[in-house]
């Protein structure tokens, strides 16, 4: 299936939250995004009650896919991008 276009924006600022885990840290992490349809690209209806759902989960678990291999490649390059370090440490 075409991909579809959406305009996708922040909410509000992230929350971030660290535990210890077994003695390892552990991050939650919740990001607050909103989005609109821009174009269709196939002949569903992805703005019907019934299949609305659907694209924000699909869209939910592609942003959470993309943003645990960014976070992986970062942790491979010794590289706090994202300054949980400094959450950690206050």
């Amino acid at each position: 299936s075409k991909p579809e276009t959406l305009d996708v924006r922040q909410q509000r600022k992230p929350s971030v939250r660290l535990s210890l885990i077994n003695g390892k840290p552990a991050i939650d992490l919740k990001i607050f995004l909103e989005g609109d349809i821009m174009a269709l690209r196939s002949l569903i209806n992805y703005e019907s009650e019934e299949l609305k759902p659907i694209l924000e989960r699909k869209f939910e678990e592609y942003v959470k896919e993309e943003l645990d291999k960014t976070i992986e490649k970062c942790k491979s390059l010794n590289c706090d991008v994202f300054d949980f370090g400094k959450k950690a440490v206050m």
